[in-house]
């Protein structure tokens, strides 16, 4: 699993963690390298805060982890001392963020966190699914807003609504061959039908390959709305949003509306310190308007919530924070 390149590799000497359960995928993984490599796992069952993750990184010299984007977001977005972080994670050697799409702005962040001085990276972006067994794509070149190269031994492609093959740089839907036989969801099989079309994998991912054969996910398929006509990818407003201080996290979505179809909409969860307290709604409004162009400025209304909905590896339930809203409104 950690093995990237013969120089980046988890080992009999190496220490390893997550918050992940071996409900998941990434707990799993994580259990097979300490068992199959002779490696030490450290186990916790208090929930993820950055403090005390820099606590268990630094009191066990853990050396490789499984992490989430929004744990990373936390860790990053909400603090001015990255050098600071940075000395907490001296013992990292690889931390792989994986579970759902990774923003340009947090790869930024953890790459300045985890500087290397070799040529390769110590912190990676991982794309897949546990329907595959796995990785899909790994990102250990540092660029930013993709994600990487396809692992071996699999077949990817990209395809339109009717099933077309599409080339380089043509969004569609991202579907993947998996040599290994997938036997479905338990006791679900029409849910199992749904995924599949002649045993490719819908992975319901909308994505495209560049002309150098790296992976680029824009979004998941419901997800995507139109506003005007044109297609909304939240990721892209998302990335924009959190980079301005006072944000912990955000989720945009298409607010019904009976001219434009949607009106992109987002809610909010303030970060706990004094550069959230001038955060208001027109100052959020202002900043969109002069970053992105008309369609996606923020029409649909701007919603401060506590914290945003999440399944247990970190991936945001954006249709339950649109139910919430609904509920309040």
């Amino acid at each position: 699993m950690f093995r990237i390149s013969t120089n980046q590799t988890f080992t009999a000497d190496s220490i390893g963690f997550t918050f992940s359960s071996t409900y998941w995928m990434s707990g799993l993984f994580l259990l097979k390298e300490t068992l199959l490599k002779g490696g030490l796992r450290i186990i916790t069952n208090q929930p993820f805060s950055p403090e005390y993750l820099l606590q268990l990184v630094e009191r066990y010299k853990i050396t490789h982890i499984m992490a989430n984007p929004s744990q990373m977001a936390e860790l990053c977005l909400t603090s001015n001392h990255l050098a600071g972080i940075a000395k907490h994670l001296n013992s990292i050697e690889t931390l792989i963020c994986t579970g759902s799409k990774v923003l340009p702005i947090i790869a930024k962040k953890m790459l300045e966190v985890l500087k290397s001085d070799h040529h390769y990276q110590r912190f990676l972006i991982a794309y897949g699914f546990s329907e595959m067994n796995g990785i899909l794509s790994y990102n250990y070149s540092g660029q930013l807003d993709t994600e990487g190269l396809l692992a071996p031994n699999l077949q990817v492609r990209i395809v339109d609504k009717n099933h077309n093959l599409l080339g380089p740089n043509e969004e569609g839907e991202v579907q993947v061959l998996s040599p290994y036989k997938w036997l479905g969801y338990l006791n679900n099989p029409t849910a199992t039908e749904k995924c599949l079309t002649d045993n490719w994998y819908r992975t319901g991912d909308i994505g495209y390959f560049d002309e150098e054969g790296r992976l680029h996910i824009c979004s998941r398929t419901g997800d995507v709305f139109k506003s005007n006509n044109i297609q909304i990818y939240p990721e892209k407003v998302e990335n924009i949003l959190m980079k301005l201080k006072g944000i912990k996290e955000c989720c945009v979505f298409g607010q019904p509306d009976v001219i434009k179809t949607h009106l992109v909409a987002c809610a909010i969860v303030k970060t706990n310190d004094f550069e959230s307290k001038d955060l208001n709604e027109a100052h959020i409004y202002r900043y969109i308007e002069e970053e992105l162009p008309p369609v996606y400025h923020l029409k649909g209304g701007i919603y401060f919530l506590e914290q945003l909905p999440r399944t247990g590896s970190g991936k945001l339930l954006r249709r339950k924070v649109m139910e919430m809203l609904q509920k309040k409104l």
